[in-house]
């Protein structure tokens, strides 16, 4: 009998030796310290980008609010107001309109120019809800809430409820202020100067109440347009972000809704525009112009959120980003629209200046005889 041998053959794979699978400690820190690292350079710029987004969104709010004010200007002949009471007729004679804009029921019925300009933001109906208010004897601040057009994109959350007209409705935030001159004269010593000569600034006050008795009843009233603006629209600020600022359905003082140049305190203004830190202030602008002037002036200049500088709408429409690091008086050029013709607000105390370079007594009206270039801003 035959025997066969069995031939025992071999798998060739079981000859290669399996690999051991996964990372070990050391490989693993190498990846996560690569990570780490390309993670430190790509977030920076991301948040570069993302800032850049919201400024040039900022933008955009800014030559909006140009385009509104020009179309209020083409339908009224003259610019809106940076306060004023319901010009209705039958408003006019009722109990509600306030008889002087002294009277403590004033600021529930102060129109702003942000209510100047609902119908031509797209906020036809908004206005009309305000209206309603105002003919029923009731609060404009009952309309409250968020008008995209009027905030910065860079601005941080603000609070849900109102902090200043006590109604409880909604935060009605505010990012940008109108060019309102100087501090405005509330002495009424001289209500037929106004409170605010327009030359000092671009828009005008025009809160009058109702009363037939001196001196609001002789308080004159300006009605300014683009058309008379000596230092030039490309020269003249229009709109001014200023992250101070906090509801714009609420402005008992015009510095609530406004930027204003200090003429009171120069050469040494109580306004800085370099200021590194977050915009905060201690206290509600009421308040604080409650305490003084003063003492709410450092609060009612440009201010932002965007990094080494403000961004401003001019009068020809223009839109740019200005430095924190200008000179005021560059600032006081760029915020009159007469500057030769200044006078301290509700005064006529200074003589017309001399033909420049010859310089007076009065350190603001030498500001004024100099020219501004384009390169200093």
């Amino acid at each position: 009998m035959l025997r066969t041998s069995k031939i025992r053959r071999s798998n060739p794979q079981s000859a290669i030796r399996n690999p051991q699978l996964g990372f070990t400690l050391v490989e693993m820190l190498v990846v996560i310290s690569i990570i780490a690292v390309l993670a430190s350079m790509i977030l920076p710029a991301i948040q570069i980008a993302r800032e850049v987004a919201r400024r040039v969104q900022c933008g955009n709010n800014l030559r909006n609010l140009y385009f509104g004010t020009l179309q209020f200007e083409t339908a009224r002949g003259y610019l809106p107001a940076t306060r004023t009471f319901w010009n209705d007729p039958a408003y006019k004679t009722s109990p509600s309109m306030p008889q002087s804009w002294t009277a403590a029921s004033a600021p529930s019925q102060t129109l702003t120019w942000v209510h100047e300009l609902m119908p031509y933001m797209e906020l036809k109906t908004m206005r009309e809800n305000v209206d309603g208010q105002l003919a029923s004897g009731g609060s404009i601040q009952l309309v409250a809430g968020k008008i995209a057009l009027v905030v910065c994109p860079s601005q941080p959350i603000e609070p849900t409820a109102s902090l200043n007209s006590g109604t409880k409705q909604r935060y009605s935030p505010l990012s940008y202020g109108a060019n309102g001159g100087v501090l405005d004269n509330l002495t009424m010593a001289n209500p037929q100067f106004g409170f605010d000569w327009p030359g000092n600034g671009l828009f005008d006050n025009r809160l009058k109440g109702q009363t037939k008795n001196a001196p609001e009843a002789q308080l004159r009233i300006y009605y300014s347009s683009l058309g008379n603006v000596p230092d030039g629209t490309t020269n003249t600020l229009m709109y001014i972000e200023n992250a101070y600022l906090e509801e714009w359905n609420f402005a008992p003082q015009e510095i609530n809704v406004c930027v204003v140049w200090d003429d009171q305190n120069y050469p040494n203004p109580r306004q800085r525009l370099t200021d590194s830190s977050d915009p905060i202030k201690p206290d509600m602008l009421a308040n604080l112009f409650q305490q003084g002037p003063n003492t709410a002036l450092p609060y009612a200049r440009p201010a932002s959120y965007h990094t080494s500088g403000f961004m401003v709408a001019f009068a020809d429409g223009h839109v740019r980003l200005i430095s924190e690091n200008i000179a005021y008086e560059v600032y006081m050029h760029l915020m009159t629209s007469d500057g030769r013709r200044y006078q301290p607000a509700g005064v006529r105390t200074l003589s017309p200046p001399p033909a420049p370079p010859a310089l007076t007594s009065n350190p603001v009206q030498n500001v004024f005889q100099g020219t501004l270039d384009g390169d200093s801003y």
